[in-house]
């Protein structure tokens, strides 16, 4: 067990950690949101509550491949990177 400060230090760099996530807020209970802004109108677009930052950035990466194209800045550009096409067109919205 590591002592409280430990403790401490890791809740501050997973609470920073996600903060850093692009279209991923929490919510008082504990959840992730995951939004998106449309560009031409400028309505946020809800995309889901999910229970990892992680799941919800992954939605949002969906959601900016399908609204912008190449143009997408992504969570996580390295997974669409390095998926072959067919792997990447699963990554749409359904």
């Amino acid at each position: 067990m590591g002592s409280p400060e430990s403790d401490e230090s890791s809740m501050l760099i997973s609470d920073v950690y996600w903060e850093q996530l692009k279209g991923v807020t929490r919510n008082p209970w504990g959840s992730f949101v995951a939004t998106i802004t449309v560009e031409k109108t400028g309505d946020n677009l809800w995309l889901g509550i999910y229970d990892t930052p992680e799941d919800a950035a992954m939605a949002y990466d969906r959601a900016a491949i399908q609204l912008r194209g190449s143009r997408a800045s992504l969570n996580f550009p390295h997974l669409v990177a390095s998926h072959v096409e067919s792997d990447f067109k699963r990554l749409s919205l359904r």
